[in-house]
């Protein structure tokens, strides 16, 4: 048997983030991080919205490279909630990306996306 989270249930997590994305309810959990990691990858912080609608398009429940069961968050504003990592060819960037997120009370919260280091 699987642990989790299975494919179903990351299939869930990336509908839902999409949706969260596309409503508007997204936070950052360290923007100075965010910001440097968008210099890197050619983008404009303003423009995260559609880059992550973008990336989100992209990616699929077999890039997860997260912990299984996956980690809980230490960062106060999501503490105790599963972060959910993301490793793939990125297309919208043209390189390999890490991308981790995690959902809380309807709201997506970016925690990395950045060139895989």
């Amino acid at each position: 048997m699987q642990s989790r989270p299975s494919v179903p249930e990351l299939d869930k997590k990336l509908k839902s983030a999409i949706e969260f994305v596309d409503n508007g309810k997204v936070l950052q959990i360290n923007h100075g991080a965010i910001a440097g990691d968008a210099i890197e990858l050619g983008y404009m912080i303003g423009d995260l919205h559609n880059v992550l609608l973008a990336i989100l398009a992209e990616v699929k429940p077999e890039y997860y490279i997260g912990k299984r069961p996956p980690e809980k968050a230490y960062a106060s504003q999501i503490k105790g909630s599963e972060l959910f990592s993301f490793k793939w060819q990125c297309k919208r960037f043209g390189c390999e990306v890490y991308f981790k997120f995690c959902l809380k009370e309807d709201m997506f919260y970016l925690v990395s996306l950045h060139q895989n280091r």
